[in-house]
């Protein structure tokens, strides 16, 4: 290449992001733990050698994705926090919508991932996770007689047969899709006569079944028995919500199931 001809643009990162990107490191690493504050600002501003609106911008780039929580005009600044599972399934869902996806493709989804964490449980038991999904079944049993509780009980024992399966991102795909449909599910007004809806449907026995199918290692009717049971439940769910409504977290009004 000649002096005289152009040289291609290097674009480089801006140095807000730059400084955003070491603290985010910092807490993913765990140098920064859940909790903790970051250091004061005219400590970071000497740290990283940057302008006070530099350094501000970097503090709203980590707000933004949900790694800290800023307290105005607190003494404490920014503290560290976890990832909010519902910002992750914010961003899913928007995507989902502007794909003009179903729910009935977003349950469907949710299916498979209960079915392979089953499997997976299945394939190797464990006699912890068998004691647990114990205990949780004999609490869904004693919270029958209340609509609210239950919905909370029979929740509670679906994610811990995907979270206990030892398949994190199973787990939190999982976790993104029930905060999606929970969302529409929420925007009817009745999430728990749903689920009392389910139990009528021998919900209860599916879930004593699974357990002693999970305990037994037997795999193949561990399949057959959970596709049963969910798909069950998720007709009773898209039979009010409509299997071809398409994912509408944000609205004409800029408002959705989210608000």
């Amino acid at each position: 290449m000649s002096g005289n001809e152009a040289r291609p643009a290097i674009r480089y990162p801006r140095i807000a992001e730059m400084v955003a990107g070491d603290l985010r490191r910092q807490i993913v690493s765990g140098e920064l733990g859940e909790g903790d504050s970051l250091p004061l600002e005219a400590e970071l501003i000497a740290r990283y050698g940057v302008s006070r609106p530099t350094l501000r911008e970097a503090i709203r780039i980590l707000e933004s994705q949900s790694l800290i929580a800023v307290t105005r005009g607190s003494r404490s600044g920014a503290l560290v926090q976890p990832p909010d599972i519902k910002v992750a399934a914010l961003h899913a869902a928007i995507r989902l919508q502007l794909d003009g996806t179903t729910l009935a493709d977003v349950f469907a989804a949710r299916i498979e991932i209960g079915l392979a964490a089953a499997r997976l449980l299945a394939s190797r038991p464990n006699r912890k996770v068998i004691a647990q999904l114990r205990r949780l079944h004999a609490h869904e049993l004693g919270a029958a007689h209340d609509s609210t509780d239950y919905a909370l009980a029979v929740t509670a024992f679906h994610a811990a047969v995907v979270e206990s399966a030892g398949n994190q991102t199973l787990a939190l795909v999982r976790n993104i899709l029930e905060e999606i449909a929970l969302a529409h599910e929420r925007a009817l007004g009745d999430v728990e006569g749903r689920w009392m809806q389910v139990a009528a449907d021998h919900d209860q026995d599916d879930h004593a079944e699974l357990i002693e199918l999970l305990a037994a290692g037997d795999v193949d009717a561990v399949d057959a028995l959970w596709r049963t049971h969910l798909e069950r439940s998720t007709r009773h769910i898209l039979d009010r919500i409509g299997p071809s409504t398409v994912v509408n977290i944000v609205g004409r009004d800029g408002l959705g199931p989210w608000t």
